[in-house]
């Protein structure tokens, strides 16, 4: 006979009432910063229960994102931005980030063939003859 352990229902609820992860004091003193700062622009008046909120909602992003979200909020929206409105604009790409050029891009060089049929295509681009292409392929 196989003896089944039951957990007591207190036992459970101990286990899901589990203490969060305290906050950083860089972290409160950042995002408490942030949120002071888009409350005076968009005149809206942050209660301690909506300060909570934001902070609970927003623990899992970096500073540096949070920081980046609300000047972006600040320069692009005609409201106070909701949680999710933060979520967005701190997981949107900059465009610097969309255009930024791969240093190692330059380590890879093309190969003597694919060299040579750039040099060929530029050739049928500006004399448009592929006679003289092929003469020229067949003098090398």
């Amino acid at each position: 006979m196989v003896a089944q352990t039951q957990t007591s229902p207190r036992a459970l609820m101990q286990h899901a009432m589990k203490q969060p992860t305290p906050l950083s004091d860089e972290y409160l003193t950042v995002l408490g910063h942030q949120l002071r700062k888009l409350g005076r622009n968009f005149r809206h008046e942050l209660g301690e229960t909506e300060i909570l909120t934001y902070m609970e909602q927003l623990r899992d992003l970096p500073l540096d994102k949070i920081e980046r979200a609300c000047t972006e909020a600040l320069k692009r929206l005609k409201r106070m931005p909701w949680i999710a409105d933060i979520r967005e604009l701190a997981n949107e790409r900059s465009t610097d980030a969309l255009y930024q050029r791969d240093e190692r891009i330059q380590e890879y060089r093309l190969s003597p063939l694919l060299t040579e049929v750039r040099e060929i295509g530029e050739g049928i681009a500006i004399d448009g003859t592929v006679w003289q292409i092929l003469q020229r392929i067949e003098q090398r």
